[in-house]
């Protein structure tokens, strides 16, 4: 068997690691955001307002330029810090924690840590989510929402003020079930993977880099499509007012029955998106691009997270050598 060398949570120096993994975090998030939007405004139309990720990024782009691919981005690099310390340091812990104890092992931390990270960073970033999200969705023509917010602050202000902190954290329990299982699944498929491709680098930098990278990138990718159905329900959640809004034909405004109830849980959207869009709509909905995404977040985050915490490292101390 392979060994694969880690740095614990303990032999970290917390002040370059908070300053590094800030850096690590905004850096991935401005490069992937493009790709968030777009699988955003995929998952919540209806009918064919884009035909695709390629499509979209045409359209938009078209649209609305280079800035149409950045709103709410201000809102979710405000969060970064809080959000994603977070969840680095629910993962560490409890990975540590686990891999201490007589029934862990390096697989089973892992998927325990990912589970962790996200019920741990849910807190501060469901409203983030929700904020940037329903900033995603406005576009000059108004195809699929009628909220227009000025920017984050005003985003925040208007949902607290009309919709209360409910409004803030709609879609919580939704974001508990969506990001803790593809999180635990992108750890867990990482924590697998890496030994075998870190077993033939022979130790050498470049080959380790590269091995981090694809790992990275395959584990993100595989979370992505094991949990996407979650996903989509999830930012449907997040979105919703009136059934109007969900409508994606620019031509088709007129109100849906005052009858009409809306989902109020990931269950009941599940079913919902199932009944009137069919089931595979749970799957191709921004796959795509969510699967391209989080591919390019995975293999940077990883292979920046590694460098970070070697960069932490405290002087003296060496990386713990696990048997995989």
């Amino acid at each position: 068997m392979a060994n694969a060398d880690e740095i614990g949570w303990d032999q970290l120096d917390m002040g370059r690691f908070a300053v590094g993994s800030t850096l690590m975090f905004l850096g991935t998030r401005t490069l992937v955001y493009p790709f968030s939007l777009v699988k955003t405004r995929l998952q919540v139309q209806e009918k064919g307002l884009y035909n695709g990720t390629s499509d979209a990024f045409v359209k938009i782009a078209k649209a609305e330029g280079i800035r149409g691919f950045y709103k709410g981005f201000v809102t979710v690099a405000v969060g970064i810090v809080p959000a994603q310390g977070a969840y680095i340091t629910g993962y560490e812990l409890v990975k540590s924690l686990v891999e201490k104890s007589p029934f862990g092992n390096t697989a089973l931390a892992n998927f325990l840590g990912g589970a962790a990270a996200s019920l741990a960073s849910a807190t501060v970033g469901v409203p983030l989510d929700v904020i940037s999200s329903r900033l995603m969705l406005q576009s000059p023509s108004g195809e699929l929402t009628q909220r227009h917010y000025k920017g984050g602050m005003n985003a925040l202000t208007s949902i607290f003020a009309n919709e209360g902190i409910r409004g803030l954290y709609r879609g919580y329990g939704a974001s508990l079930i969506t990001y803790a299982p593809t999180s635990a699944v992108w750890w867990l498929t990482y924590g697998l993977i890496r030994p075998l491709f870190y077993g033939i680098t022979n130790k050498d930098p470049l080959f380790e880099n590269i091995a981090a990278g694809f790992c990275g990138a395959f584990s993100g990718a595989t979370a992505a499509f094991v949990t996407n159905p979650l996903d989509v329900a999830k930012t449907r959640l997040q979105t919703q007012r009136q059934p109007t809004e969900l409508i994606s034909n620019a031509s088709v405004q007129q109100a849906a029955p005052a009858s009409t109830k809306l989902p109020r849980n990931i269950f009941s959207m599940l079913r919902y998106i199932g009944a009137n869009e069919g089931l595979l709509a749970l799957w191709k909905r921004g796959l795509m691009a969510r699967m391209v995404s989080m591919a390019i977040n995975g293999s940077i985050l990883i292979l920046t997270y590694e460098n970070v915490k070697k960069f932490s490292l405290k002087p003296n101390s060496l990386p713990i050598k696990h048997q995989s």
